[in-house]
């Protein structure tokens, strides 16, 4: 079985970015004032084949420019809304596919697999349901990128599911239902939003 280990690095979006943020948000009605406060932060999820020893783990901080953290829970505060944007579940993104090559040229052999993940914490911003959906779709591309709710359900991007039998979700004679019984089913972790997206599109397209 792998371990999954969580590595703090750096401010993930200058404050050009995150102006720029807070422009869509208060144009997608959202309260982006002075009270608003978001914090971002780069983490790195790393998947090895076993424990690293402490040689290994100073490597990897070194290479990565992180500090293991395995207490990231202990930074996020009660008032604040915490999000994870990482690749698509289900992908491994380009940047994965270097950093991984290169960890194992520098001697890590134990690396299976290093993820580069943005936590984002925002502070005075709502916490409704609602409000905390549309601070999602703000924050990630849905075509490229999943939004998850912390670091535990992130991991699943190191799971490999056994190859299964196709099927198709009729959403042209069912419509939404069908997606949303696919979504629990299969435990496809698709939001609200993106339930819409894609129903939206496929019946445009009038395909299953």
């Amino acid at each position: 079985m792998s371990v999954i280990l969580t590595l703090a690095g750096p401010a993930a979006l200058s404050d050009f970015r995150l102006d720029k943020l807070r422009q869509k948000a208060a144009a997608a009605g959202l309260d982006a004032g002075a009270g608003c406060h978001i914090r971002t932060e780069y983490w790195y999820l790393a998947s090895a084949t076993q424990t690293l020893d402490s040689a290994e783990t100073a490597k990897l901080e070194a290479l990565l420019n992180a500090r293991i953290a395995p207490d990231h829970a202990a930074d996020t505060n009660a008032d604040d809304q915490f999000f994870v944007v990482t690749p698509r579940i289900g992908t491994i993104s380009p940047w994965a596919s270097k950093a991984t090559d290169i960890a194992r040229n520098c001697g890590l052999e134990k690396i299976e697999r290093i993820e580069r993940v943005v936590a984002i914490y925002l502070s005075g911003a709502g916490t409704s349901p609602a409000e905390r959906e549309a601070w999602a779709a703000l924050l990630h591309d849905r075509m490229t990128e999943s939004v998850l709710p912390d670091f535990q359900t992130a991991a699943r991007l190191f799971v490999h599911p056994e190859a299964q039998t196709f099927a198709s979700v009729d959403v042209l004679t069912e419509g939404k239902e069908a997606l949303i019984r696919a979504n629990r089913e299969l435990g496809l972790a698709l939001p609200p939003d993106e339930i819409d997206y894609i129903l939206e599109n496929y019946q445009a397209l009038q395909r299953n």
